[in-house]
């Protein structure tokens, strides 16, 4: 899928734009938080806060069926709806907030 855009908010209420351009993302292929962060060019400080717009409309989704194959499938609403696109909203408390330090791997 792609992601539109990446926002993230700082302690002290900074917002940052941390992916200038649409990027198109393979998530099956990241499997720790480090490897996606490292795509993106996220200056040092405290983080609270996220905003990540996705976009579904040319997305390859596979899911795994009863016999374990992989099929293909499409996002949908909770009323059924085909997602084109959505906003994801994420907020880290004091204990939980992403620490990122130049050459140290976020956490």
């Amino acid at each position: 899928m792609d992601i539109v855009s990446i926002t993230l908010t700082k302690a002290s209420g900074a917002v940052v734009e941390t992916l200038p351009v649409r990027t198109r993302v393979d998530f099956a292929q990241y499997t720790e938080m480090t490897e996606f962060v490292t795509a993106a060019t996220i200056p040092s400080g405290v983080y609270t806060g996220a905003k990540i717009r996705l976009d579904y409309t040319s997305a390859d989704i596979r899911v795994e069926d009863a016999n374990g194959q992989a099929v293909a499938a499409v996002a949908r609403d909770q009323n059924g709806q085909s997602i084109t696109t959505m906003e994801l909203t994420v907020r880290l408390d004091d204990r939980r907030a992403l620490l990122i330090v130049p050459g140290v791997p976020p956490t």
